[in-house]
Parts: structure tokens; sequence; C-alpha cells
């Protein structure tokens, strides 16, 4: 600024007594030009021109050939206020000595200096800087004040980095930032009050106003974001982008928090949230928000605890979806769990070593197989209907609907149950011909025939070993069986020679005519054959009806 003015006062002086150097220009003038402007105050020899009060000289102009030159007598005013003048070749202005080809070093300021490695700037500025410490730059008051054998730090800001010294490889831009900083090193601190309280933690990276303002050893951190990870003391391993994000995490570790706000109220490990204020109200450890909101039931939540994951939405998957391992996923299908393959239009598989084949088929299960349009099979190793000539894409009558398989390998596949296309039902069978088929023993409870039927209670199967004599009598199946609610549904017996199994009735043998009959008793089952070696088994359906 005082170089500038004294440049604009030569330009005015010059100007204003221009005239006079107009009446030397020849420098072999040796007349005295006399002054318009007081007498004997101006004289011009031979091309300079002098001012004079007549007795001193006061100022003089000098013609150098190609330039000019002002030359002022040595002396101080009296008034030195707004005043440019000349103490012993040093040209003052207003009491203070202008340095008008200005400084040659650093070290020439009175708040710099340099010792040709480092660079300081600013009052107390690197004052304990030693020898020992290298590359170092410091700009602003009492940065870098400590510091004495740290080095490769740069520090910007007003105290930042105050207190290093020996930390090295430190950024620090902002007004204390780093400022506790001792020993630590390779941390990065951007914005008013960033890594404040840092004293020994490392490999930090603060980029906002007050980010990890109170860390104090915690390492491996990075917070973005104007209070992120605020008041993060020792935690580790953490990372915060967005304003307030894992504002309160004081000891957590391992935690990742995207977004303004999200998990500011986490104490906990290992946690991710992401989305505004996601898992903002959340204290634990081991949990997943993806959320927009504070939520307490986000979009998606997680617990990595358990390895589970939960959905608060619906799920849309746009073409295939293979989920797990050794999944295989054609034509808009879904296959999930190992080892499945949906190759099926639009068809889906769960559990493991499943084939749907048939269009919009579905297997849930192990070792299930679909052929067939429509079809859909649970359970394991289901029989699956004719897989030579699948129906893929029609619709056939005897074609299975519904599966429950019970099969126990590949080469042994069977069904519990099985509904066709026609309604059929088999119970214990893949292929019913009829309504409603089993294959086996059948219990039935409770059951009503017709409109205005008596309720069949139960209808159950007990067999045995016939006594030696011709005459046999068995016990009700329970105390609930009398000779009143009880029915006789079929009673057979079994040949000795044959093993065939004969109903009730009239018999006859070679040897003349057999009689086979039963009676319900108080006491049980009465049953009459003649010639007991003949039979040695019997098996009675016998149904129990509402009194």
């Amino acid at each position: 600024m005082k170089f500038i003015f004294f440049i604009i006062f030569l330009i005015v002086f010059t100007f204003t007594f221009s005239f006079a150097q107009e009446v030397v220009k020849n420098e072999k003038n040796k007349k005295a030009v006399n002054s318009t402007i007081k007498n004997e105050s101006t004289q011009a020899v031979e091309g300079d021109v002098t001012f004079s009060d007549g007795t001193n000289q006061l100022l003089r102009i000098t013609d150098e050939g190609t330039f000019g030159a002002i030359q002022f007598q040595n002396g101080v005013p009296s008034d030195v206020a707004n005043k440019l003048y000349n103490v012993g070749g040093a040209l003052h202005f207003n009491g203070t000595t202008l340095n008008v080809g200005g400084i040659s070093a650093i070290n020439d300021l009175s708040d710099a200096k340099s010792d040709g490695s480092s660079v300081f700037l600013g009052a107390f500025a690197g004052t304990n800087n030693t020898s020992s410490s290298y590359s170092n730059t410091g700009v602003g008051i009492n940065v870098l004040f400590s510091n004495d054998t740290g080095t490769e730090n740069t520090a910007l800001g007003y105290y930042s980095l105050n207190s290093n010294t020996s930390g090295t490889y430190n950024t620090a831009i902002g007004a204390n930032s780093l400022r506790s900083n001792t020993n630590a090193s390779y941390n990065t601190a951007i914005g008013y009050y960033s890594l404040n309280s840092n004293t020994t933690g490392q490999n930090n990276t603060a980029i906002g106003s007050e980010a990890l303002r109170d860390n104090t050893n915690g390492m491996d951190n990075i917070a973005i974001g104007e209070t992120s990870l605020l008041k993060n003391t020792n935690g580790k391993n953490n990372t915060a982008i967005g304003n307030s994000s894992l504002q309160n995490n004081i000891s957590g570790e391992n935690n990742t928090a995207i977004g303004y706000n999200s998990g500011s109220k986490t104490l906990g490990n290992g946690n991710i949230f992401i989305g505004y204020s996601a898992g903002s109200n959340e204290t634990g450890s081991n949990k997943l928000y993806i959320e927009n909101s504070n939520s307490v039931d986000p979009l998606i939540y997680g617990n990595f605890t358990d390895d589970s994951i939960k959905i608060n939405g619906n799920l849309y998957v746009t073409e295939n979806a293979a989920i797990g391992v050794d999944n295989i996923s054609e034509y808009n299908s879904l296959s999930v769990g190992l080892n499945n393959q949906a190759s099926g239009f639009q068809s889906i598989t769960a559990g493991v070593d499943n084939f749907t084949f048939g269009y919009q088929t579905a297997a849930f299960g192990k070792g299930l197989k679909t052929y067939h349009y429509l079809a859909t099979a649970v359970g394991r190793y289901n029989a699956g209907g004719d897989e030579l000539t699948p129906n893929q894409i029609d619709w056939n009558e005897d074609d299975p609907l519904f599966e429950i398989g019970n099969g126990t390998d590949d080469a042994n596949r069977s069904n519990a149950l099985t509904v066709l296309k026609n309604g059929n039902v088999g119970i214990g069978k893949f292929d019913p011909t009829n309504k409603f088929e089993v294959n086996g023993t059948s219990k039935l409870k409770n059951l009503i025939v017709g409109n205005n039927g008596t309720e069949i209670s139960e209808i159950i199967e007990i067999t045995g070993t016939l006594s030696s004599s011709d005459e046999t009598t068995v016990a009700y199946p329970n105390t609930t069986y009398d000779k009143t609610n009880s029915r006789i549904l079929s009673l057979e017996l079994k040949q000795n020679l044959t093993n065939d199994w004969v109903p009730s009735g009239y018999y006859a043998n070679t040897t003349g005519n057999e009689f086979i009959y039963y009676r319900l008793k108080s006491s049980g089952i009465y049953i009459y054959h003649i010639n007991a070696a003949f039979f040695n088994e019997y098996r009675i359906v016998i149904m129990k009806v509402s009194s």
C-alpha cells in the first residue's frame, strides 16, 4: 500500500512541474530560469531543476539523459503527518520507513520465517520449530507453534496443529483443526474445529466443520460432513458421510453411515445405515438400515448377528433372479437356494436340487420336479408326472396340479398326496383314476355322509390272531366303543395255506361248507369260524358313530 502511494505521489509531482522540465530540454542551456512561482525558488542548470528557499536546496530533479530522478535532502520534518522525506538515504512517509524495493527473504518479515525446508507465516507460527523438523508449512496465527521434530505437516488456519510436537504427515486446514494433536500422524482435517481434540489418533480423515471434533485416540475413521462423528473419542474404523452422521458415537467401531443424521444415536459396533436419518434411533450393534426417514421399520432391515434380512415393502423382480449358490434362472423365473434350476417361463423354485420345467410352475423343497403346466410341488422327491412327454404349456386333465412328495431320493420318487387337473385325489397314489383313492390304511373321524346322516366319529382298522378254538372274542379298540355305536364295515380272516383273506359270510371248501360270521356283544366283537385250524389271523374295519 505504501509503495502504491509513493508511485502516485511521483506522478502528481512530475506533472506539476512539467513546465520547468520543458524549459530546460536542451542540456547545454546554461541560463537560469526565473521562477514564476516564487523568486529564487526554482533554478534550472544544465538540465536539472532545483527547488530552494534562497539559501538551502530543498529538492532536486535531475536529468539522467533518458530518464529523470528526484533527490530529497536529508532531514526529518517537525510534523511528519502525510509527508514524504529522506532520512539517511531511506524514504519515510508519515513517520514510517518505505521499503520500496520489497523484502528479499521470508525471514525479513516480522511474523514469518523459513529455515530452507519449512515455511511459517503468521504470528507465532512455528515458534518452537527446530532443525530436527523439515518440510513443514504453516500459515496462520500460532499454527504448528509447538512443533519440535514433526515433519511434512501442513497447517493452514488459526491455531491449526498448534500442539503438534512430533506428529508427521498431517494436514490441517481450518481454524483450530487438529489443534491438540501431539504425536499422531497421517491425519487430514479440513474445516473449523475438525479433529480438534485429537492427540494420538492416526489415519483419520475429517472434512467439515467439527467433524471428528472430540476424537482423541480413535484411528482409521472417515468423517465427511458437519458434526459427523462429532463425539467419537476412541472408536475406530468408522465411516460417516453426511451432516450429523454417527454424531453421538463415542467408542463404537466398524460402523458405516451414509446420509444426513444417519446412525446419529448409535453406540454399538458393526452397523450400516444408508439414507436420510436411517437408523437414527438405533443404539445396538450389527444392524442394517436402508431408509429415508428415522422409522424403526425401515424399507430394508438386517441383523448381521443371525444373518437375517427383512423387507418392509414389496419386492419386484423384472427379469430372471437367482439367489443362493449354483442356481440357474431363465425366462423371467426365480430360483432361491442351492443348486436349483428354474427353466419354465415365470416359474419359481426354492430349496435344494429342484427343477421347474413347465410354464408358471412352482417347487418348494428338495429334489422336486414340475414338468407340467401350472403344477406345484412341495416336500421332497415327488413323482412329477410324465417327464418323457411333458405338457409344458398346455392344460391336460390327467396331469398333476398339486403334489406333496415323500420320496427318499431321485431313484425312489413317490407322493403322499396327488391332485390331478381333473379333480382326482390320490393319497399314497400319484395316478388316481377315481375321485378319491387311498393306497394303504385310512382312518376317518367326525365324518357325516349325506345331508341328514349320522356323524361318523372314527373309522379304524384292528388286527390280531384268532384263538385255537372256533370262537374268538376281539375287544373293542377302546372304552368309547360299544355294541350300540360300533359298526363293522368289513371283517376278513386269513387262510393258513394260501394266505388269502376271506370275508365274513358263506365259504365253501373242499371238505364241506364253512361259515364265518360275527356279532357285536357287550364284551367285544364275537367271531365264529368252523375249523379253527383253517384260519389264523383277522382284520376288522370298525366305525364309530355319534350316539
